[in-house]
């Protein structure tokens, strides 16, 4: 099942983002990047082995 994010890079939402992936949804994360950034896309991929959609 999609699952929409919102601010899916911040801190608490990316930590959500892996708790998602790992319990097999696929998180869907829409984020402006004001106070994050894109390089937690490849956090996340480091620790899942999957980067959600963005």
């Amino acid at each position: 099942m999609a699952v929409l994010i919102t601010a899916g890079m911040g801190y608490i939402d990316s930590h959500i983002c892996v708790q998602m992936m790992e319990a097999g949804l696929e998180p869907i994360t829409v984020d402006n990047l004001f106070n994050s950034k894109v390089e937690v896309l490849n956090r996340i991929e480091a620790i899942t082995g999957n980067q959600p959609k963005f």
